[in-house]
């Protein structure tokens, strides 16, 4: 058994996905290192509120993101000049529209990894994700019957912390999302959601 264990990084609590750890402290630190200097490329698929035909290609965003904390001592982050710098690649991959329903395919690529980075920048742009209890858009959750974050880290590359040899480590989406789309679009039903490259 490994004596050392520690996460490289992490996910938000109701998030799903790829989640990486090291064996070995040294491996910890180059993983750091990697992430820190921009070397790594962590990828999401998730599902937004509206319609986001307005975005065409791959998108920045750039928003100054301030943890803060709630009366009753929740943690928070918003968007605030006073904030770490933040940057989030995102591409539109499919958009879903129904009489009662319309919602948002997207892949987003994180430059930076700040804390609920992508679900407060995606709340900025008026387009915040399903199921987001603490950013999203409550009215519209209970309207479609949503009761998890549907936030997946599908994608991982980096370099072997010993061997430097490129990894690359890739999920499909969980059922959970299959089984959501399939219910306002029978196109998903055969789908397996396999994601886009973002440029």
């Amino acid at each position: 058994e490994n004596a050392f264990l520690e996460l490289v990084h992490r996910l938000d609590r109701d998030t799903s996905g790829i989640l990486i750890m090291a064996k070995k402290r040294s491996a910890l630190l180059e993983m750091h290192r990697q992430i820190r200097e921009g070397l790594t490329d962590k990828r999401y698929r998730l599902i937004a509120h509206g319609a986001m035909d307005a975005i065409t290609g791959t998108k920045q965003l750039k928003f100054p993101l301030l943890k803060y904390v709630l009366e009753n001592g929740e943690r928070r982050v918003r968007v605030d000049p006073k904030g770490q710098p933040s940057h989030t690649n995102i591409r539109v991959t499919e958009i879903v529209q129904h009489d009662s329903a319309c919602f948002t395919l997207v892949e987003a690529q994180l430059k930076t990894g700040r804390t609920h980075q992508i679900r407060v920048h995606l709340q900025k742009i008026g387009h915040p994700i399903l199921g987001d209890d603490k950013y999203g858009l409550e009215s519209g959750d209970k309207q479609l019957k949503v009761k998890h974050l549907f936030l997946h880290a599908h994608l991982a590359v980096f370099s072997h912390p010993k061997t430097s040899e490129k990894i690359r480590i890739e999920t499909n989406l969980p059922k959970r999302f299959h089984d959501f789309l399939a219910q306002w679009d029978s196109r998903f039903l055969a789908q397996t959601l396999q994601p886009k490259e973002i440029d």
